[in-house]
């Protein structure tokens, strides 16, 4: 580093002026009157014992002998006589003074007032109850106060660490709505104030919160279907699903032309670890998207399953239809079931599943084209409704049509065949004995005369 600045010093010695600095203007694209006002002032590359002079405006500066290549020159209240044009230069103060050549020149106009910010709002002017409004104010200048006004009234203020403030309103109200406007002031020093944003009116819809549902895959273990639902009288542009308290939705569906309601699937859902999710809507009005407040949770995981006992399960044959069977499933009825399931020969997918009439606990399931050969075995299960939650219950006691039915049939016959035999080897053996006896005692009776 030394043979550096030495090889640097035997360069410039050999010159008669160093190369010029830069100049800028670092305290803002504007200066304002009993502000701040910062130039900056740096050197292409080090020499040795480098100061630097500002020349400009009516108050003089002293020179500066930074330990590297920039000169920084701060001006505090600023007044009429710091407008002009400036320039700087620095030289060596070694044995051979060497001066640079001076920098390009900076013209330093002053402002009664900074310029007023910008505002974004973010969903929009447009809000849902109950959903959250974020309104971002912006400047050019960094260390400033901001200020958020609802109608003439300050409605809160913040000092960011950068030159963006934001303000957010977390479950908007009715009395939220009115006009508001932004403006900020220096943190320290004069308090000159900017203008006033432009001004926005905020209007807040009543838009209810969604319902949402979900019901788990049956072929898929961990797979879940989340069902997400507006009021019918929404006509709905998009729906988003959250995950675990996120800002930013994990994935979002556009529903069939008239629906109120889209299905997300999920896939891969651990179910002893909980996830939580939440959904909304997305409405257009006035020609603005709104998106509602989200809607309750429902957690996946880590939930405890409700008492569910097995339903009940039994048949009837359809006697005027050759291997036809109406097989009747019930549940106790202090459950309100929102479907059926039949399943075959131990099968995890179910057959077919019905819905029962409100206020039924129970449905019967038609089946044809049974051979009476085969043996097939059923079994059924209902599912109901528990926080949100759609919960299956266990599978009732199997019951068994074909095949088994007819051996035991078969059995039941022969049985019945052999014991009418021998009821009528008894009742013959007795009728016969009956009949000798009576014989024998005739014969007795006239050998008696």
């Amino acid at each position: 580093m030394i043979s550096f600045f030495l090889d640097r010093w035997n360069l410039v010695s050999l010159q008669e002026t160093f190369p010029k600095p830069s100049l800028r203007l670092t305290s803002g694209s504007v200066t304002v009157r009993r502000g701040n006002l910062t130039l900056s002032c740096a050197a292409a590359a080090p020499y040795r014992d480098m100061t630097f002079v500002l020349n400009g405006g009516r108050y003089p500066r002293p020179t500066q002998d930074p330990p590297g290549t920039e000169a920084v020159f701060h001006f505090t209240d600023v007044k009429s006589g710091h407008e002009g044009r400036y320039h700087c230069l620095y030289y060596s103060k070694g044995a051979n003074l060497i001066t640079s050549d001076r920098s390009d020149t900076v013209e330093v106009t002053l402002q009664d007032s900074y310029p007023k910010p910008s505002v974004v709002l973010n969903p929009g002017s447009l809000v849902a109850r109950g959903g959250n409004l974020t309104i971002n104010c912006t400047s050019d200048f960094p260390n400033m106060r901001f200020f958020l006004y609802k109608g003439r009234d300050i409605y809160r203020h913040v000092d960011p660490p950068g030159s963006e403030a934001l303000f957010v309103i977390s479950g908007v109200r009715e009395t939220d709505e009115g006009r508001y406007e932004c403006r900020y002031l220096p943190r320290y020093g004069a308090a000159v104030w900017a203008d006033h944003s432009e001004h926005f009116q905020i209007r807040v819809l009543g838009n209810p919160k969604p319902s949402i549902s979900y019901e788990p895959v049956r072929s898929h273990e961990g797979d879940y279907k989340i069902t997400c639902s507006a009021s019918q009288d929404k006509t709905v542009k998009r729906m988003f699903l959250y995950k675990d308290g996120k800002q930013s939705p994990l994935t979002d569906r556009i529903p069939s032309p008239g629906s109120q309601s889209v299905t997300f699937p999920i896939s891969g859902v651990n179910d002893r670890a909980g996830t939580e999710y939440r959904c909304s809507y997305q409405i257009q009005d006035s020609g603005e998207y709104v998106e509602s407040p989200l809607s309750d949770p429902i957690q996946i995981g880590k939930v405890p399953k409700p008492s569910m006992p097995k339903p009940s399960i039994f048949y009837d044959t359809v006697h005027h239809v050759k291997g036809s069977y109406n097989i009747n499933c019930s549940a106790p009825q202090d459950k309100t079931v929102k479907r059926f399931f039949l399943h075959t020969d131990g099968e995890q997918a179910a057959l077919i599943d019905r819905i029962p009439l409100p206020g039924s606990q129970s449905v019967i399931f038609s089946i044809s084209g049974v051979n009476a050969g085969d043996g097939t075995e059923y079994r059924c299960s209902y599912q109901i409704q528990d926080s949100g939650v759609s919960v299956e219950s266990p599978l009732s006691d199997p019951i068994q049509i074909g095949k088994d039915l007819t051996q035991g049939s078969i059995v039941q016959i022969v049985l019945a065949g052999v014991v009418l035999l021998i009821l009528t080897v008894i009742i013959a053996e007795h009728c016969y004995s009956s009949k000798r006896d009576g014989k024998r005692t005739r014969a007795k009776h006239y050998q008696n005369d």
